[in-house]
């Protein structure tokens, strides 16, 4: 068994799947292919590893074993920029990279080993987390010992990313009998929101409270009174960026 089979096992057995439960979930007609796969007599092709990616919303970590997605704890960390955008290089990177000063660290929440919450038996609420050995608790351990988190979330009208959502829902298990935590993270926590404009969108911020002291700890970034595409990969007015600057301080 190579390493990919090895890892294409865990992840079956990690959702609690059989290998005809695991092919018919891929379109593979016989459970026999997922055998030789994890057996490393088979390749999967790119075309089923992009299906295994979005049917089972894997990180590049978690399919390839990339060491270079891994966290490693660290100490002494000032601010913690989290960019919750699923495409590489758009403006929440660009605002991440920008802002980002000596001392301060990134965390591009697509790439990050973290499970979703599902074929669990509510483990976290008599026990511990089933999948503790992925990145959340290390992520959040750091969250809670950084002096500042700044969370960059994308809007799609007026709708939070998944990944944001993926977040919020692991939180839960690393929260559960750690109120102080909780609160804690809360108090330094600043949220950056790009989306279209307020006036379109006026209420759906309300969705981020819980996760701030108060509203004065929201950003709005409101992409169609400025004139930013929704595909654009950098801010280039001055103005704006002087207010982020001044947000963040």
């Amino acid at each position: 068994m190579n390493d990919f089979g090895k890892r294409i096992k865990k992840i079956r057995k990690d959702r609690g799947l059989t290998q005809q439960q695991f092919a018919d979930s891929l379109g593979y007609a016989h459970k026999s292919t997922i055998n030789k796969i994890e057996s490393g007599v088979e390749k999967m092709s790119y075309q089923k590893i992009l299906v295994l990616i979005k049917e089972y919303e894997l990180s590049a970590g978690e399919l390839f074993g990339d060491d270079n997605n891994k966290i490693e704890p660290k100490e002494n960390i000032n601010k913690i920029f989290v960019s919750f955008s699923g495409r590489v290089g758009g403006i929440s990177d660009f605002v991440a990279n920008n802002f980002k000063k000596e001392g301060d660290q990134i965390f591009f929440y697509r790439n990050l080993n973290i499970h979703n919450c599902s074929l669990c038996q509510y483990e976290c609420f008599y026990n511990k987390c089933p999948y503790e050995n992925d990145d959340n608790f290390i992520f959040f351990e750091m969250l809670n010992k950084s002096k500042e988190v700044i969370l960059i979330i994308p809007m799609y009208c007026s709708n939070a990313p998944s990944l944001f959502y993926k977040f919020s829902e692991r939180s839960q298990a690393y929260f559960n009998k750690k109120e102080e935590n909780y609160m804690n993270i809360k108090s330094k926590t600043k949220i950056i929101l790009i989306f279209g404009s307020n006036d379109e969108y006026p209420s759906f911020q309300k969705i981020f409270y819980d996760f701030v002291e108060s509203q004065s700890k929201i950003f709005l970034l409101e992409r169609h009174k400025l004139n930013i595409k929704i595909d654009d990969k950098k801010i280039t007015d001055k103005t704006l960026l002087y207010k982020i600057s001044k947000f963040l301080d």
